[in-house]
């Protein structure tokens, strides 16, 4: 809805940990270590081993179980554009990638100490 501001330095991510991952019927939560957090309820899409899936909040959870190999493993780089696209990749080959596609709502959050992007 609001997109990525700029100039927006993502870089704390590098190197954290995907500790946890919680799912509810049209959201899902990402905890990074050092309290970086996304709380997601947008459209995504998840690449690993030559394989893409996806997911989007009308969609059953079920399908966005394949993020699950995610947990554990770090952020080796981030790339963030203008129209809120957001793409994490990880020390395990994969990708994840959250699209800002709502017109009405915001997609995601990031927190990153007392700051907060709502996008």
């Amino acid at each position: 809805m609001y997109g990525l501001p700029e100039n927006i330095d993502l870089s704390f991510f590098l190197g954290k940990d995907l500790e946890q991952l919680a799912f509810s019927p049209g959201q899902i939560q990402f905890f990074f270590s050092e309290g970086i957090h996304i709380g997601f309820s947008g459209e995504f899409s998840h690449s690993a081993h030559a394989k893409t899936s996806g997911w989007d909040e009308s969609t059953p959870l079920i399908n966005a179980a394949s993020i699950l190999s995610l947990v554990g493993a770090k952020v080796i780089d981030v790339h963030a554009v203008t129209d809120g696209t957001l793409t994490l990749r990880f020390s395990n080959s994969e990708t994840i990638v959250l699209y800002d596609n709502s017109e009405h709502y915001e997609s995601y959050t990031i927190r990153h100490g007392d700051d907060v992007w709502v996008i």
